[in-house]
């Protein structure tokens, strides 16, 4: 993983570093926007412009004042494939997107997260409600790169297999959809499993039941978002996201002798574990 984080060249600049794309909120969970997309921030992106409803307009919960926020025309509470159009303009001059924390899940939303898994080309990240607005079918159908990041019962609803059934397979499950869907499938849960689209299968060594709170998978979308916007493959980004997420909430126990966080401690843990990695 040290090998695979990027490095700051001297001459770097903003620009240089990655410009990531959240597409995340909803009215009452603006949250997620902000948690991505400080996440990706602190992963090493150079710039981060957070897509939101209008009313979460330079109003984000806790909004880091690094983050850039854009609205479409007449979206006041959540987006819907009206919407599709104006974030397809935004990700053409971004280098990757995360798609779908805090998007709710409005009939009229679904069609937005259809439209755009189909049509964007570049790195995406869908998470959360950005697959549970998401049908198998637009899966498969998706040209460009892509990584989900399910818990267990998003997946349950995406590919139609009990919860029971992928927990008691789950290295066999994810080498299968991973494969079938061409993507990078992280499975989250203790020993998150990671699977490629060529059939490697990884499990993540790092991660304690700290990580189990709100808002937590929203920061590893950044995590990895980041990564993705600075240019690592999508593997790569997920397989470094995963691990230095589950290694955060690691240095944190150690050092506050407690396994209950909130989310937005993972910062403060990530600085911890790129410090341990470099040791």
């Amino acid at each position: 993983v040290n090998d695979l984080v990027p490095e700051r060249l001297p001459e770097a600049h903003k620009g240089s570093s990655g410009h990531l794309l959240t597409v995340c909120a909803s009215a009452g969970m603006g949250g997620a926007a902000s948690l991505a997309s400080l996440g990706a921030l602190k992963s090493g992106a150079g710039l981060v412009t957070a897509c939101v409803p209008n009313e979460l307009r330079d109003r984000l919960p806790g909004q880091a004042p690094e983050i850039m926020t854009v609205t479409p025309h007449n979206a006041p509470e959540f987006f819907t494939e009206e919407h599709a159009d104006y974030v397809e303009q935004l990700a053409a001059v971004r280098n990757a997107v995360v798609l779908g924390g805090g998007l709710g899940v409005h009939s009229q939303t679904a069609k937005f997260v259809q439209h755009l898994t189909k049509h964007l080309e570049g790195p995406l990240l869908i998470d959360a409600d950005g697959l549970n607005n998401l049908d198998e079918q637009t899966l498969k159908e998706r040209l460009g790169a892509a990584v989900i990041t399910p818990h267990p019962r998003e997946l349950s609803r995406l590919c139609g297999q009990s919860v029971t059934e992928i927990q008691e397979n789950r290295i066999a499950t994810v080498r299968q959809l991973s494969q079938e869907w061409n993507v990078v499938l992280l499975l989250k849960g203790a020993y998150t499993v990671i699977g490629s689209p060529d059939a490697k299968i990884f499990i993540n060594p790092t991660g304690n039941s700290a990580l189990a709170t709100a808002g937590s998978g929203d920061v590893l979308s950044g995590f990895i978002g980041g990564f993705l916007a600075q240019g690592l493959s999508p593997l790569h980004a997920t397989l470094t996201g995963a691990y230095l997420h589950g290694l955060a909430a690691e240095c944190l126990i150690q050092k506050t002798d407690s396994n209950n966080i909130v989310a937005s401690d993972l910062f403060e843990g990530l600085r911890l574990a790129r410090n341990v990695i470099k040791a």
